[in-house]
């Protein structure tokens, strides 16, 4: 195994022959960059066995725990892959294993994925398919299934809901529900439904008109007369009831475009 010495020594050597004139500004940075990925990976991984060793050498620093095994490990990062070896722990007095390395650097225990490289994955997958997410952010080292996978294993945290008692009074609230096919990333087309709520519009100079205050509902496959359902079950559950007087409603109906501007009015009282 080299030491920390001779791959610091390596890398600075194989760095300073990089010939700018040669290879010009691109290549030399995209050289440059290559090779301090890979310096850093390999540093790492030394560092990591470096902790190892010095459990293995002092039996204080692990009371009650023996050693059982050594296995390797692969974690995906976002400057590459860091392969390392580390020691499995037998507590006598508990009965329990673990890698106590791997608790003293901060891996998450059956995790191939850093946690910095699943940030920036939630980050990009908001923008672009799984698919090209894999690619920009670790050179599609992860597959598509990975990126998925972490996506959805966020959780968010639930804000506090607004004190609507306290809003000023809605005299009308418009409702507008459409629907349409939608790609999902898995490849399907599903049938999609949404609906927009929103105060009066208002103008903002001579002609621009824009809609305030607008709040967004959508769910997977509703009834096909979701429409006035839909726009009860908004008022009624998001809406104070107390802040409206009419509800104005507009819904397209599949097949009878000539329809999409219909209003239907509903009392409330």
């Amino acid at each position: 195994m080299d030491s920390l010495q001779q791959l610091f020594e390596d890398y600075t050597k194989k760095f300073f022959t990089l010939d700018i004139t040669s290879l010009g500004v691109t290549e030399f940075e995209n050289q440059a960059i290559t090779g301090f990925k890979e310096y850093l990976m390999k540093h790492m991984s030394l560092l990591i066995e470096s902790v190892d060793n010095t459990l293995k050498e002092h039996p204080k620093l692990r009371e009650n725990w023996t050693i059982h095994k050594k296995e390797k490990r692969l974690l995906v990062m976002q400057s590459g892959n860091l392969v390392f070896e580390r020691r499995y722990f037998y507590n006598t007095k508990t009965d329990k294993y673990a890698f106590l390395t791997d608790n003293l650097i901060g891996i998450e225990a059956n995790e191939r994925v850093d946690k910095g490289l699943k940030v920036a994955i939630c980050n990009e997958a908001a923008n672009q398919s799984y698919f090209r997410t894999a690619k920009a952010t670790c050179d599609g080292r992860v597959s598509k299934q990975t990126v998925q996978r972490i996506t959805r294993e966020i959780k968010l945290k639930e804000l506090p809901g607004k004190d609507l008692s306290k809003e000023p009074l809605i005299p009308i609230l418009h409702i507008q529900a459409d629907e349409d096919h939608v790609a999902m990333q898995d490849g399907s087309n599903r049938w999609h439904r949404i609906a927009v709520a929103h105060e009066p519009r208002k103008k903002r100079g001579k002609k621009a008109i824009f809609q305030t205050n607008l709040m967004f509902l959508t769910k997977l496959n509703l009834p096909k007369n979701f429409g006035i359902e839909f726009g009860m079950r908004f008022v009624k559950i998001i809406i104070w009831p107390k802040m409206l007087k009419f509800m104005f409603m507009a819904m397209e109906l599949v097949g009878l475009k000539q329809l999409a501007n219909i209003y239907q009015i509903v009392s409330l009282f």
